[in-house]
């Protein structure tokens, strides 16, 4: 599958590892905007259109599972792709999957995985979560 020009927000508090995805993003040929939390996530979406989000589950503010509430508790975002990327393990990845994120990354990432998650992923066509829509969150 041709990830290039696919557009993925990465909610991530640690500027490292949000450097880091972008830099495997851009490999792939994707293109990456980053936001400090979820706040920042949620305002991003009303903003922009993207095919899928990475979501760091530990941030400030908004945590990746309230922000993945948040976001499919509106209609417009139903089917957008959430792939969860964390550190943590046991029983914080079902927290994931109960939350509404579609996978589970473990920290640290590697470039083979996000690739094989954003093709599965990203298979519906370009454009289905472009809509117009005023502030919803």
């Amino acid at each position: 599958m041709n990830l290039a020009d696919k557009s993925i927000l990465i909610a991530e508090d640690n500027p490292v590892s949000a450097m880091v995805l972008e830099g495997m993003l851009s490999s792939l040929g994707c293109r990456a905007t980053t936001a400090a939390d979820g706040l920042e996530a949620l305002e991003q979406l009303e903003q922009a259109s993207f095919d899928l989000v990475l979501m760091d589950c530990r941030m400030p503010r908004l945590d990746g599972y309230q922000t993945t509430e948040r976001i499919r508790a509106h209609p417009r975002f139903a089917e957008l792709p959430i792939v969860a990327v964390t550190a943590e393990q046991g029983q914080d990845l079902q927290r994931c999957l109960d939350v509404g994120m579609n996978q589970v990354l473990t920290k640290p990432v590697e470039l083979e995985s996000l690739r094989r998650a954003l093709e599965s992923w990203l298979r519906a066509p370009p454009g289905v979560f472009a809509e117009e829509s005023g502030v919803i969150f």
